[in-house]
């Protein structure tokens, strides 16, 4: 997924901690082979090419996936959209929101199958594969019984289980140039941290798109959200990044983080935020 995962572990020893890592990396692959838009052996690679013409069956894991990513779609008012891959690019393109992203998608019930209505149409799982991998490794540090664990992937989602060798929790902020944000004290939780654009780099074209607009994100925002499901954690950063402050305002309201936050920022200057802390 084209990121470094970080693992801290404590309380094990090396043999488990061994094995451990091997079914972890185990898992990744299986992912990858899974969700991967970029490379030809996945199956995600193939649908991408084959649905545009006819109905692709899908294996029972990427149904699970789709149906799954297709509530969250419903859940954000169409802000979390995995069928944008047409639209990943670095120029300022601007695309019909009629026959791009998971509206032009059709999901066969009965057959498992999907086809797309538009040739602009492709799966594009960036916005929730990091999550949906640590969902998996939280259920493999269960069978190993971990209790104690802190996980970064990306640095940009993260998942804790337990508490920090020197404390009663995982302490995580996120520094940056816009400034820093509320620190999360983490125990069995996971975080997602969400930005426009790049932190250290000169992009003035989002990588997220707006499905509802066809075009890249170009309000500077960072979003932050502390959750017990690291798959909605990344599902929630992703769409609070396009979402008008009162659709985050429900997004939140209905996902019920433990916290959530949104900034929009002038430059370096705060403009306003949200923030959703129950």
């Amino acid at each position: 997924m084209h990121s470094t995962l970080d693992i801290l572990l404590t309380g094990i020893s090396d043999d488990v901690a061994e094995t451990l890592i091997s079914s972890i990396q185990k898992e990744s692959l299986t992912m990858e082979m899974l969700l991967s838009c970029f490379d030809p052996s996945s199956e995600t690679w193939w649908v991408n090419i084959k649905a545009k013409e006819v109905p692709v069956p899908l294996s029972e894991s990427l149904w699970s996936v789709l149906t799954e990513c297709f509530q969250f779609h419903g859940q954000t008012r169409g802000l979390f959209d995995v069928g944008l891959k047409a639209c990943k690019t670095r120029e300022e393109v601007l695309h019909d929101p009629r026959n791009i992203g998971m509206k032009t998608i059709i999901l066969d019930e009965r057959f498992h199958t999907v086809k797309f209505e538009s040739s602009q149409s492709g799966f594009d799982f960036g916005a929730i594969g990091k999550g949906l991998l640590l969902r998996q490794i939280d259920k493999i540090l269960d069978g190993f019984e971990v209790k104690n664990g802190f996980i970064s992937f990306g640095g940009s989602s993260i998942l804790t289980r337990g508490h920090h060798p020197h404390g009663g929790s995982w302490p995580i902020g996120l520094r940056s140039a816009l400034g820093d944000l509320p620190i999360f004290y983490m125990n069995n939780h996971s975080a997602s941290f969400s930005r426009t654009f790049p932190e250290g780099t000169d992009d003035c074209v989002g990588h997220i798109i707006n499905p509802l607009s066809g075009m890249p994100v170009k309000t500077n925002r960072l979003a932050a959200i502390l959750c017990e499901c690291p798959v909605k954690a990344e599902v929630l950063s992703t769409a609070f990044i396009a979402a008008p402050f009162e659709d985050a305002k429900t997004m939140a309201e209905n996902f019920k983080p433990s916290r959530a936050y949104l900034y929009e920022y002038d430059d370096t200057i705060l403009k306003r935020a949200f923030r959703y802390d129950p």
